[in-house]
């Protein structure tokens, strides 16, 4: 006959060899052991709360038994750690997905005490240089957009301190993509530390010198890009272009001037037409194409790319309803696709107005036909624009959407 033991496989109680092992026996045996264990929780105020070990020891130890000290404590190292870094106003970490990460990223920047290694996130690069330098290039998202061109050029050479107006407003641009890109290349970092120096110094006070450490950090930029682009490889990479559309961006907030800019804007245009059209088909990509579209289409009195039906065909691709005014309207990307077709009238006006030879009567009138075409259909734009208006919600002069 089989014994007790050998008919026990497993036991998760067992005090002694006496015990009943009967299901009731045990139920009244646990309950006396936890009503124990429960007294207890209630004298250290730890009843009914669940985790509290994911915080520091110290923070839950036996010399902290009040309900009044552990919060203080909470307060301390979560709410008011970040604090503890020198006071930056133009420091603006990204605001964390979840209330996990945001905990995380608070704990991350307290000095006051170490978290064990396997309670904290390390900091990325991308997060290494935004606190290296004090400021969040993500807040330059309206010079990212694709209402940027000489007219933004032009005031910021002239003023640089607007850039300070600018920083209030978010916009949706590629630089939502920075912080997972970052580390995918050497020169999109040289070209992102090279644009958050150069903000830094016009923010800062003149007695900071950051013009060296500028100039520097601009000619190591220059230098990555062209060995990138000089790569068969790497220069048809979206990373590239993107350190390219960044760089850019320190052209715009140059005071020496906008012709920097201007030759800039026609390197990434060559290279996105290197690229092709096929190459523009993730939402990243497509980002990087809307940023500079509105530069693209009025440079040098040249036929613009982007009237091949190859290209129109991105950017309808590119069409998004969530907002009926964005850039990624139907509304906007329409008028885009006009303004392509503009670029090249401009092109032959000018070839036969210039032209030492008379031009033929018929090439000036299929020009003036295909011109008035086009006038109609931007008149019915405009009415369509403001039809589109008119049914939206009214912004109030002083909102920040007016001032957007």
């Amino acid at each position: 006959m089989a014994t007790m033991s050998e008919k026990t496989i497993f036991q998760f109680v067992n005090a002694a060899p006496g015990v009943s092992q009967r299901s009731e026996d045990r139920t009244v045996i646990r309950k006396r052991a936890m009503k124990q264990a429960a007294a207890t929780r209630r004298m250290n105020g730890s009843y009914g709360k669940h985790n509290l070990r994911q915080f520091p020891i110290f923070i839950f130890d036996e010399d902290n038994k009040s309900e009044d000290s552990r919060q203080n404590i909470l307060k301390a190292s979560l709410d008011e750690s970040e604090h503890t870094l020198p006071y930056n106003p133009f420091l603006e970490r990204v605001e964390p997905q979840t209330n996990k990460e945001k905990s995380l990223q608070k704990l991350r920047r307290s000095n006051s005490f170490i978290q064990p290694s396997t309670t904290i996130l390390p900091l990325t690069e991308y997060e290494k240089m935004s606190l290296k330098y004090g400021f969040n290039i993500l807040d330059l998202s309206t010079l990212a957009t694709l209402h940027v061109g000489r007219a933004t050029g032009q005031i910021l050479s002239e003023d640089p301190s607007q850039l300070i107006h600018l920083l209030r407003f978010k916009q949706k641009s590629f630089f939502s993509y920075l912080p997972s890109r970052y580390e995918e290349c050497a020169c999109l970092q040289d070209a992102t530390m090279c644009v958050v120096a150069r903000v830094r110094q016009i923010v800062s006070s003149p007695s900071e010198n950051w013009a060296e450490t500028v100039i520097s950090l601009y000619l190591k930029a220059l230098q990555g890009v062209q060995k990138a682009l000089e790569c068969p490889k790497q220069r048809l990479k979206p990373e590239v272009l993107y350190a390219i559309e960044i760089l850019a961006l320190y052209e715009l907030l140059d005071s020496s001037g906008q012709d920097a800019w201007i030759r800039h804007a026609a390197g990434a245009s060559r290279l996105i037409r290197l690229r092709g059209p096929k190459r523009f088909d993730s939402e990243f990509e497509k980002a990087l194409l809307m940023a500079h579209a509105g530069a693209i289409a009025v440079l040098n009195n040249e036929r613009c790319f982007l009237e091949e039906e190859s290209w129109k065909e991105v950017f309808r691709s590119i069409i998004t309803s969530d907002s009926p005014v964005s850039d990624r309207s139907e509304i906007v990307i329409s008028l885009m696709n006009r303004k392509s077709d503009a670029t090249g009238y401009f092109v032959e006006v000018t070839s036969i107005i210039c032209q030492k030879t008379k031009p033929s009567s018929r090439a000036i009138i299929e020009l003036t036909f295909k011109v008035r075409q086009l006038r109609a259909e931007l008149l019915q734009w405009l009415g369509d624009y403001q039809s589109l208006l008119e049914r939206l919600p009214r912004i109030l002069p002083g909102s920040i959407d007016y001032e957007k």
